[in-house]
This record gives C-alpha cells, structure tokens and sequence, in this order.
C-alpha cells in the first residue's frame, strides 16, 4: 500500500476483509503478526500497534498478537466491496 494511503482506515479495511474471507476464520481466535524494524515500515508498525491496542506506540519487532474480535469491530464502509482472490500459501 503507498504511503499516500496508510492512515486513512484502508489499511484495517483491507486487512479486516482479507482475513475474514479466509475458510478457516470461524476458528480463528488470535491473529500472529511477524515484525521486523525497518526504515521504512513505521507507518505499518504504528497501524498494528493500534490494532493490537497498544495505545499510540508502533509494534514493536517480534511476534504481535491480536485477537480476532479487533478485526470483526472494522466496519464495512457502504458502497465498498472487497473481493479476496487466490489462494493462501501455507508455510512448509
């Protein structure tokens, strides 16, 4: 996503509908977010530390944590649509 974009409500929109279009959803209970510290990647960090209710601090680098309910409160704005297409890669 461009830097233009993040902070606008996109990016939780996207990420929200991406997940809950997956199968396995019904069962999920926490999402596992992997954070590495980059130069660049700060504005993610910020969104995910809010997501992850960590009261205007970015995530920090390692494992973040979420629970599935932060991402079923994301509310679908009217006249929006989001379709998920392909598949999931699976770790090995």
């Amino acid at each position: 996503m461009s830097c233009r974009a993040m902070g606008r409500g996109l990016e939780s929109l996207l990420v929200s509908q991406a997940l809950q279009a997956l199968p396995c959803w019904a069962d999920v209970g926490e999402v596992c977010f992997l954070v590495r510290e980059t130069e660049r990647n700060l504005p993610a960090r910020r969104w995910l530390g809010d997501i992850a209710g960590l009261e205007d601090e970015a995530a920090p680098a390692g494992e973040v944590v979420v629970d599935r309910a932060r991402f079923d409160e994301i509310p679908m704005p009217g006249g929006v649509a989001i379709s998920v297409l392909g598949s999931i890669a699976r770790p090995a």
